[in-house]
């Protein structure tokens, strides 16, 4: 079985910036910035809205129902978040 990563703490920084802290003991920040858009995510862009984000099963949820995958937080957080057009990234999302 292979590792999957569960968000145990989430620090809001400031606007669209998370510190997370991974159950294998591993932390980054990440800006959620550029995937901040759509239905669900626009409303983030509210500072407010934005910082009501706590760890909830393994990830990081907000009070209006958002959330990530906790397997591409842990990417984002080592690598960076892609930045790509909205059609690009809509046009690769398998979902």
């Amino acid at each position: 079985m292979s590792y999957k990563p569960r968000v145990t703490n989430v620090e809001v920084l400031r606007p669209y910036v998370l510190h997370l802290h991974f159950d294998d003991g591993f932390s980054g920040t990440i800006d959620l910035e550029p995937m901040l858009w759509g239905e669900m995510f626009e409303p983030l862009r509210d500072p407010v809205q934005f910082a009501t984000a706590r760890p909830e099963y393994g990830t990081v949820c907000w009070s209006n129902g958002a959330d990530f995958c906790p397997d591409c937080l842990r990417e984002w957080c080592e690598h960076g978040v892609p930045v790509a057009r909205r059609d690009e990234l809509a046009a690769a999302d398998p979902c």
